[in-house]
This record gives structure tokens, C-alpha cells and sequence, in this order.
């Protein structure tokens, strides 16, 4: 036996009040998602910001202890870059000997290490060989030049400290 009219319009009106609400619902979800996902990416923001400047302060901290040890010496006492390689941020910090990393830097500067880059200077002449461990300034240069794009470099000289 078919159904009547009546009971057709009436499956119809139940079907477009629940698919009213489960549109209203979904709205009500994407806006949900949209406010979760800026608070998202403003806490990576801050995160990001606060290590970055937690690894400023720690090569610093090194240095200045260092320093006092050890007496004053001629190379750079600490440093910091800042840059972007492939779209991403990344940092290194080198202070007392040690060089501290993000881990696609420290890949694409043992690249150009691998690879023996150099880095010449006419005045005086001179020629540095890429590395990650001495002295002081090829270790900045590598860094620099495995960035895309370096953003910021902080640098230190012994004579820099209070």
C-alpha cells in the first residue's frame, strides 16, 4: 500500500528540519575549529619565540662563564642566527666550544661541510673552510650560508661583555 501524501510531506518536513540543524551544527563546529586552530598557531608562535630566546640566553650565560674562566680571547664569544631554510625557522647558537642547533641546520650545514665549501676574503686574503666545530667564525659563516635566508645574527666579541 503507498503512502499517503500526508505522511510524505510530513517525512519531508522531519527530513529538512534535521538536516537544518545538522547544518547549523557543522557551522557551529567549523567556527569551533577555526577558534581552536588561531590559538593553536599562536601558542607554537609564542613557543617558538620563548626557545629561541631560552637558547639567546643559555649561549650568553655560557659565554660570560666562559669568559671569566678562561680569560679573554680573540674569536667571537657566542653568537646566534636565526634563519629559514625550505620555508621552516631555524636557529644555532654557539658559545664556550659548543654548538647548539635545530636539527634541519645542523643537516644542511654538515652538507656544506661534506662538501668543503669555503669562504674566501680578499682583505686580508684569507680562506676559511666550512665547519661545525672551529673556529668560531667559519662555524657562523656555515650556519649563515645554509640558511635560504638568514634573518638575524647575534654576535658577541670577548670585549662585548660587561
Amino acid at each position: 500500500m503507498p503512502e499517503s501524501p500526508v505522511g510524505d510531506a510530513g517525512l519531508r518536513r522531519q527530513i529538512w528540519a534535521d538536516s537544518t540543524l545538522a547544518v547549523a551544527k557543522a557551522r557551529r563546529l567549523r567556527e569551533e575549529i577555526d577558534v581552536v586552530s588561531a590559538a593553536t598557531r599562536a601558542t607554537l608562535t609564542n613557543s617558538r619565540r620563548l626557545r629561541e630566546q631560552l637558547w639567546r640566553n643559555r649561549a650568553q650565560s655560557r659565554a660570560a662563564l666562559r669568559a671569566g674562566r678562561d680569560g679573554q680571547d680573540d674569536g667571537f664569544t657566542w653568537f646566534v642566527v636565526h634563519g629559514v631554510i625550505d620555508g621552516y625557522p631555524v636557529w644555532g647558537s654557539w658559545a664556550a666550544g659548543e654548538l647548539l642547533c635545530n636539527p634541519l641546520l645542523t643537516a644542511r650545514a654538515q652538507l656544506l661541510v661534506d662538501l668543503e665549501e669555503s669562504f674566501v676574503f680578499e682583505d686580508p686574503p684569507r680562506c676559511l673552510a666550512a665547519s661545525l666545530e672551529d673556529p668560531p667564525v667559519a662555524v657562523a659563516l656555515t650556519l649563515i650560508r645554509a640558511c635560504d635566508r638568514a634573518i638575524s645574527i647575534d654576535v658577541s666579541t670577548p670585549n662585548a661583555l660587561p
